[in-house]
């Protein structure tokens, strides 16, 4: 297990290393070209989807329980297999993993408007939320396999990524209110096709190479035990503890964003493009925030600017039904962007060196685990809030909810002395 002290003893500094040459003698600057893409198809993907499902979901006639699960139940499968996903990940490579998942991505959104039906779009949901969870599952293993724990490199996928869900939504807003949810889901569609082309230029890694010399097995594909244990050790770090922890809240409220959020803006009068701005001048705000995270973490230390991020983004998008105008929309959606763009470099930088490189994909799987129960359970539960007792309490609610499990890590890690010195 990885030394917990040495890990803290240089989060201050992590920022000012260069990342390392990358294995197997690929270019540095193609490296990161690619991994920008992978961040930029990978993470558009999601905000297009936060967009169209709930808004199809209401085309459908749909009852507040049922788009709740039509919402909730797309990280299901990722939450169940991540663990999975990214231990195959570190036994046949990156690339092979992420090409059969692309396909998948290409596919879901189209049928979903041929065959217009809500159990339908659940169980497409069902599916597809899996090719999704994989491909963002796959570019931070990537990352980690070739940044090593550089939060600067960190910063600039981040970035790459928020720029993609600063354009992606706004396309699909655009193409929603033009031309309606079938056009809409095309682009969404071409925008996965995107994904699948970068995945097809990956080079293989040295490390990937020497797995597939040897001989595939169909038991490759099913879940091991060992790997699930593996995973579950590595929680008895406390900072892997608490960074999944923060990324609970923090997918947390991305599950509002996803779910009821663009239902409360649709209820209030607000149009399919300006929903769209609004989710993508979300990400506009979290592109310069992801990029800086490492120099004001180096200034006001790792873990109370992730803290104070993670706070700042569930009162972001908790907090919408309680003002009145389009400009306080704006500027809480700006205050979410900020908040989730300054965690996730700072999260995947520390869980990058707590892990050892061999079990990179496992932890990233573990994350990735987390990620989707918080967006898996926020929704679903936000829907019976809804259907018993309105939008705006259902918000009040959750925020409230989410602001407790926040002070809760922030004392397990005072607990464990994580805070920098």
């Amino acid at each position: 297990m990885p030394d917990v002290s040495a890990t803290e003893s240089t989060s201050a500094n992590d920022g000012m290393r260069q990342s390392a040459p990358p294995p197997g003698g690929n270019s540095p600057t193609r490296d990161k070209l690619l991994n920008a893409l992978l961040a930029l198809f990978s993470l558009g993907s999601f905000t297009m989807y936060y967009l169209t499902i709930p808004l199809w979901a209401i085309e459908l006639e749909a009852s507040p329980l049922l788009i709740g699960i039509a919402v909730g139940i797309r990280p299901l499968l990722p939450a169940i297999l991540s663990i999975h996903g990214g231990a195959l990940m570190d036994r046949l490579g990156v690339r092979n993993v992420l090409i059969v998942s692309g396909i998948i991505g290409v596919v879901t959104p189209v049928a979903i408007v041929l065959f217009p039906s809500i159990a339908l779009l659940i169980c497409l949901q069902f599916i597809g939320g899996l090719s999704e969870g994989l491909g963002w599952l796959g570019a931070q293993t990537r990352l980690a396999q070739v940044a090593k724990g550089d939060t600067d490199a960190a910063g600039w996928f981040t970035g790459a990524g928020k720029f993609g869900t600063l354009i992606a939504p706004i396309i699909a807003g655009f193409m929603w209110d033009q031309f309606g949810p079938v056009a809409a889901f095309i682009t969404t569609s071409v925008w996965a096709t995107g994904l699948l082309v970068t995945v097809l230029l990956l080079p293989k890694l040295e490390r990937q190479q020497s797995r597939e010399q040897r001989k595939f097995s169909a038991s490759d594909l099913l879940p091991r035990r060992s790997d699930y244990r593996k995973a579950l050790e590595l929680l008895a770090i406390p900072l892997v503890a608490v960074v999944c922890l923060g990324t609970f809240l923090r997918l947390s409220a991305f599950g509002v964003q996803g779910s009821f959020y663009p239902v409360y803006l649709e209820s209030i009068g607000i149009t399919g493009s300006i929903i769209g701005v609004l989710i993508g001048f979300a990400s506009f705000t979290g592109t310069p925030s992801a990029i800086g995270a490492p120099w004001i973490a180096r200034r006001l230390g790792t873990m109370r600017v992730m803290f104070v991020a993670v706070f700042m983004s569930i009162v972001g998008v908790t907090a919408p039904p309680l003002v009145t105008n389009v400009a306080m929309l704006f500027f809480l959606a700006g205050l979410f962007g900020i908040g989730v763009g300054l965690t996730l470099p700072l999260m995947l930088s520390l869980l990058s060196k707590a892990t050892p490189p061999e079990h990179q994909g496992v932890s990233a799987g573990l994350r990735a685990t987390v990620n989707r129960l918080g967006n898996l359970v926020v929704p679903i539960m936000m829907g019976v809030l809804v259907q018993f007792f309105g939008l705006t309490v259902s918000f009040v609610i959750t925020g409230a909810l989410l602001t407790a499990g926040t002070i809760f890590t922030i004392m397990y890690a005072m607990k464990h002395r994580l805070f920098d010195s």
